[in-house]
């Protein structure tokens, strides 16, 4: 796929801080096992966490494909921190500006793109297991114009998208 000129120098832009910057950071985080906190205001002042967020907002309102440039970007320099990354800018930051109200927006989503605020997905309903986050991921995800692939144990994946499971014990869920 050929890019344009402008989406070029936004990939090459994030490609160059994630080599100088992230790499660096995400062997001191793996090594420390700790969560790289100071990575967050610098995406923020590059306008990465407001990638597809609307420019009143102070997002750059890029869209996926842009958002989906830094996210192979990042995640070329650190798995781990791109996937935190995806988790705030996508998950969070893009759902409230596509679902919140102009008062949730004006509270939380200008300093979730700063990086004064780090984002996440949180799922409240009793029977949200490890499967469900992994099923949701997996269709959210390709929406985004990117998938995830999860080979691990494939054969509870297949019977997670046939539907054939049944509660188990704890409010969980168990395949059979």
């Amino acid at each position: 796929m050929l890019l344009s000129e402008s989406e070029k120098e936004f990939k090459e832009g994030v490609r160059k801080f994630a080599s100088e910057v992230v790499a660096p950071l995400a062997i001191k985080a793996d090594q420390d096992n700790a969560f790289p906190n100071k990575l967050w205001p610098q995406f923020g002042s590059m306008g990465l966490l407001g990638v597809t967020a609307g420019e009143k907002w102070g997002g750059l309102d890029a869209g996926y494909f842009y958002h989906c440039l830094a996210m192979e970007e990042i995640s070329r320099a650190s798995g781990s921190i791109g996937l935190s990354y995806a988790a705030h800018s996508n998950l969070c930051v893009n759902q409230i500006n596509l679902n919140g109200n102009d008062a949730q927006k004006e509270k939380y989503l200008k300093k979730l793109i700063t990086g004064e605020y780090i984002g996440a997905l949180a799922m409240s309903e009793t029977g949200s297991g490890r499967w469900e986050v992994c099923f949701f991921f997996k269709l959210y995800i390709q929406t985004a114009l990117f998938r995830i692939v999860r080979e691990s144990e494939p054969q509870k994946m297949e019977d997670r998208e046939k539907g054939e499971v049944e509660r188990g014990g704890g409010g969980g869920r168990k395949f059979n």
